[in-house]
């Protein structure tokens, strides 16, 4: 099991970022901000992406969408050779998008309404999470509906005042084990255990009940922003990580 933290480069990366078999690269993009969405991150969308965001019952999620789908059209540009628009989008069984071409890189996407991120390896299969970390009310129940018994002990055994840290820090790397897997909700969340301690290194320590399993994973944190917290789930141990920023600069 691999874990390390993710820093974002204050410097422009290549034009053209060279993807090692062995790392991840995390972009990300502010949701909210003007320059990104001009009419050039726009006119990537296809007819399908725009039909998708009319589906949005909201102005603000609507602009969401065609953002994150912009920004993730023109990142994966960059390691396909390919136009952003047109670069096609397939589904898995269980929702989780894949490009439509040969050998073409994984990847995947989170948002918050404020932030956004897209992961991409070479070849091995890639999950990412994002959340705004924010009060928890229900937090207690929360836990106990969706973590195992082993993370709701430990969370409860930290001090009060890092707790709705430490529940962010522990729901986005499970979600992020979830997405890599493309299983959706038919991967119960309390079938594996992962680390939640904030500061401590991002694992996977268990996957039901075996710790031996997760020699295959590489877990890794970060924080996009304050008062966000992130991580990505490579189905892969061993994998390194670079952080950019988009657009660059």
């Amino acid at each position: 099991m691999n874990s390390q933290a993710i820093t974002f480069a204050e410097v422009e990366p290549q034009d053209e970022p060279e993807l090692a078999e062995d790392e991840v690269h995390v972009w990300r993009f502010r949701i909210q901000k003007p320059e990104l969405v001009p009419e050039s991150l726009m006119a990537t969308l296809d007819v399908g992406d725009r039909n998708h965001a009319e589906t949005f019952g909201d102005a603000a999620s609507k602009r969401v969408f065609m953002t994150a789908r912009g920004a993730t059209r023109f990142i994966l540009s960059l390691y396909t050779e390919v136009a952003p628009r047109m670069l096609r989008f397939g589904r898995g069984e269980h929702g989780k998008p894949f490009l439509k071409m040969d050998d073409a890189p994984q990847f995947n996407v989170a948002h918050t309404f404020e932030w956004g991120v897209v992961a991409v390896t070479r070849s091995v299969q890639i999950g990412v999470d994002l959340e705004r970390i924010r009060p928890m009310p229900d937090l207690s129940r929360v836990a106990r509906d969706h973590f195992s018994r082993q993370e709701y002990a430990h969370l409860f055994s930290l001090p009060e005042d890092v707790r709705t840290e430490a529940f962010h820090a522990c729901w986005t790397r499970k979600e992020a084990y979830i997405k890599a897997l493309g299983g959706g909700v038919a991967i119960p969340l309390k079938s594996f255990d992962v680390s939640l301690e904030p500061g401590a290194p991002a694992e996977i320590l268990g996957i039901e009940g075996s710790s031996e399993a997760t020699r295959d994973w590489t877990m890794l944190a970060f924080e996009p922003a304050p008062d966000h917290c992130g991580a990505v789930a490579i189905a892969r141990g061993g994998m390194r990580a670079r952080g950019f920023h988009f657009p660059p600069g």
